[in-house]
């Protein structure tokens, strides 16, 4: 997948850190749906739906897992030491830091996440 994003925000002419940080927001969301979206060992479809520009690039990351709005879940506690900090659950914070603009929506038994990453202007 991010071969793939590479080639086409390359081809876009998008900016290296927007491109940089939409290709986290990407793998981020997208692990997500691979890893937690389903209770069965079936087949399902990920659709990624891109528009890259020089200063912008829109994701929309359509799925028929369970229902999932990432927007609903509390930023982690921040660790008291790097001991203490946990491995993993870094991924919807990420996306937050990342995308200017985060929504959801269940359309259709269909998670549709859609984020916005933004450079400079």
């Amino acid at each position: 997948m991010s071969e793939w994003f590479r080639h086409v925000a390359g081809r876009a002419g998008v900016e290296p850190d927007v491109a940089a940080k939409a290709e986290v927001c990407l793998n981020e969301a997208a692990t997500n749906v691979i890893l937690y979206a389903f209770d069965d060992d079936a087949r399902h479809g990920i659709t990624i739906d891109l528009q890259a520009a020089p200063h912008a690039v829109t994701i929309a990351i359509i799925d028929d897992g369970r229902p999932f709005n990432p927007l609903d879940v509390p930023p982690p506690p921040a660790p008291s030491s790097l001991d203490t900090a946990p491995v993993g659950g870094l991924g919807i914070p990420l996306i937050r830091a990342y995308a200017r603009d985060v929504e959801y929506r269940r359309v259709a038994g269909r998670n549709e996440l859609i984020l916005t990453v933004i450079g400079a202007c």
